[in-house]
């Protein structure tokens, strides 16, 4: 069910939950906007699963992770 880069998505997990404690309670605004859009983003994937949409999906994200790469010599 998961790749190789299943430890790179949780290694966050890792980190003590006092230091994730103190960060949730000073950001609880931003955190819940950050969710409800990226929940937001997974409905519109799951509507557009067999549409060219999907393609377009892919190809924007391929697109993010290089010049992610790019600017940080990954």
């Amino acid at each position: 069910m998961a790749g190789p880069g299943l430890s790179d998505t949780t290694r966050l997990a890792g980190s003590p939950y006092e230091i994730w404690r103190d960060i949730l309670a000073t950001n609880t605004d931003s955190i819940d906007r950050a969710l409800a859009a990226y929940i937001a983003k997974l409905e519109h994937m799951r509507e557009n699963l067999r549409t060219r949409q999907m393609q377009e999906q892919f190809e924007a994200g391929a697109a993010l992770a290089a010049r992610l790469r790019s600017k940080n010599g990954l």
